[in-house]
């Protein structure tokens, strides 16, 4: 028995399982994060939850008016930990965030800890809760791509016009990006709110490739049209809003990718062990 070949069978399972891992994960997080979107819109308050929570989220906001803008780089600090006590437990999804030109459905996180950027977008604390207001600017932050998610992975590609729609409680309110700018981390002046205006503002990493030395932005006006609950499916949610065909074409090409390297990968690391278990007996 050749001791070389072995060595080889090794090598080559080890090749495939280091990047099958990563790609396994990646896989996952897509059926996890679909799960877990439609349990949150199953998930009903009670009308004095629902109250308690607003006066708690109104307090917050009325304590930033009139004051400047004071916040912590998210990406600066792995360190960073604020318990907003808006609801029991911390790490509770807040709402969601959906894109539906770059096909991104990400859960909003109160805090922009590491652990809450890890698994979905945050609130930037020292900006307005995203509940909509006059005046208002709430500022969601997100990383670049992750470990197990494309998160802002093509934030960049968002062009004036396009919807943004946070979810909530069942209900919806719709932004519409109006422009896009490059800001370094200590320009925190730039998310203050402007007057007459109700503001969405979605952070991420600067450039595309690392070193991400900036910061991008992408500032949206909020839109008014009629209010109604939320009661369509999440398959047809993804695309009720598809301004930009060739974007939301693009990103369900690249999870489809995914999907099929994934696929490949196991059956391949299937084969070269079947070779290698004959070989060793």
């Amino acid at each position: 028995m050749s001791r070389k070949k072995i060595i080889g069978y090794l090598l080559m399972m080890l090749g495939i399982c280091l990047p099958l891992y990563l790609l396994t994960q990646l896989s996952m997080s897509f059926i996890q994060n679909k799960m877990a979107y439609e349990k949150y819109q199953s998930h009903k308050l009670t009308s004095e939850e629902i109250q308690t929570e607003q006066e708690k989220i109104d307090d917050y906001n009325n304590q930033l008016l009139g004051k400047e803008v004071s916040v912590v780089d998210p990406f600066a600090t792995d360190e960073f930990q604020i318990d907003y006590q808006i609801m029991d437990n911390p790490d509770a999804i807040f709402a969601y965030i959906n894109i539906p030109s770059l096909n991104i459905l990400e859960p909003i996180y109160l805090g922009a800890s590491d652990y809450h950027l890890g698994i979905g977008t945050a609130h930037i604390d020292g900006t307005s809760l995203p509940v909509g207001g006059m005046d208002q600017r709430s500022v969601i932050a997100g990383h670049r791509g992750y470990y197990e998610n494309f998160m802002f992975w093509s934030l960049g590609d968002l062009q004036p016009g396009d919807k943004i729609y946070i979810e909530r409680n069942n209900e919806e309110l719709v932004y519409e990006v109006s422009d896009t700018e490059v800001i370094d981390p200590s320009e925190w002046q730039k998310l203050a709110p402007i007057e007459g205006r109700d503001m969405l503002t979605l952070l991420t990493c600067e450039p595309f490739l690392p070193p991400r030395y900036q910061r991008l932005l992408v500032n949206c006006d909020r839109v008014y049209p009629e209010e109604t609950p939320l009661d369509t499916p999440s398959e047809e949610l993804a695309t009720k809003d598809d301004t930009h065909p060739v974007l939301h074409q693009q990103a369900k090409i690249l999870r489809n990718v995914v999907w099929s390297i994934t696929a490949f990968s196991w059956v391949l690391l299937l084969v070269v062990f079947k070779k290698f278990y004959q070989y060793v007996h």
